[in-house]
């Protein structure tokens, strides 16, 4: 039943996955209690329009030290996707302080790469470089060096520190199996996010286009519509948006991204004279984050494009 369930959110048809997985928690009624099954099923509530009980599942569960740091980390991602940075962050630094007294060094590095996404959001650059170098602390210890590679080119990229994107990239290759289309996907997306930051455009592309054959996932969708509007490719750029959109990024680190989609969107509509566009992307957009904080650089920039779309 739970892997009818996963095959159902695979395919967004919400409503259908609760019901196979409230099915397997009658037989099973400890596989709600914690874990990575306890959140999938979470995020599945919130997806299917039942934040309140996905909250309410993530704060039971974290009563229990082996799971708050995961249950934590999951009612950040609510917390995030409501622009609400200020709690997410107070609940993200418990669960790295958790994990890294506990010694799981994938884990904590993990939370030190979403603590990072909270602090570019706030603009606090030099706090994001500051958690992005404590994961990178705690990389050599970590056994999947693609996966958590990926975290940090990201968010290194993402800081302009290009000489760290590149040491990253130098462990990376040498675990990276190429025969794998997911591992080499992650390779190919983080190779183009160093070609990106360099200015070497049409490389980039070229590269993520490979990349989204292998293994497409929001990574890539984010990069392709980066990569070419930094190109000066409007209209691709917004093709990709537009696909990425359509992707589901929720409840992991490309969430904020996904939810930025619809911002950078409406941008590019308006330099289009897309108007109409441009407003139902943000009218959605500001009432999700209606009550986000306010110093949040993305909803300052939502609310500036919605007054030119007014205009």
């Amino acid at each position: 039943m739970i892997d009818i369930a996963t095959c159902d959110v695979g395919r967004k048809d919400f409503p259908e996955a609760l019901h196979y997985y409230d099915q397997a928690f009658e037989l099973e009624p400890s596989w709600k209690k914690g874990g990575n099954l306890a959140r999938e099923y979470g995020n599945t509530l919130a997806r299917a329009g039942q934040e309140a009980k996905a909250r309410e599942l993530f704060k039971e569960d974290s009563v229990n030290p082996d799971t708050r740091p995961l249950m934590l980390r999951s009612l950040a991602y609510l917390d995030l996707y409501h622009g609400h940075y200020r709690l997410a962050k107070e609940g993200l630094q418990e669960a790295v302080l958790s994990n890294e007294s506990k010694r799981i060094p994938l884990s904590a590095a993990r939370d030190h790469c979403i603590l990072s996404i909270v602090y570019e959001g706030l603009g606090d650059t030099r706090s994001q470089i500051r958690e992005l170098d404590r994961a990178m602390r705690l990389y050599p210890s970590i056994a999947d060096k693609v996966t958590s590679g990926v975290w940090l080119v990201r968010g290194y990229a993402r800081a302009g520190q290009v000489d760290k994107v590149a040491a990253v990239l130098d462990t990376m290759k040498k675990q990276t199996d190429m025969n794998n289309p997911s591992q080499a996907s992650y390779f190919n997306f983080s190779e183009a996010e160093l070609d990106r930051q360099r200015g070497n455009y049409a490389h980039a592309i070229q590269l993520l286009l490979l990349a989204d054959q292998q293994h497409r996932s929001a990574y890539i969708l984010d990069g392709l519509a980066r990569a070419y509007e930094a190109s000066g490719d409007a209209e691709q750029a917004a093709r990709w948006l537009k696909t990425f959109q359509e992707e589901d990024a929720f409840g992991w680190e490309p969430q904020q991204d996904w939810l930025a989609s619809s911002v950078r969107l409406a941008r590019l509509n308006l330099k289009q004279g897309k108007k109409d566009d441009a407003k139902v992307l943000l009218s959605h957009f500001l009432d999700l984050w209606k009550d986000a904080d306010p110093e949040i650089l993305l909803l300052k920039e939502a609310k500036a494009e919605y007054a030119k779309a007014e205009q």
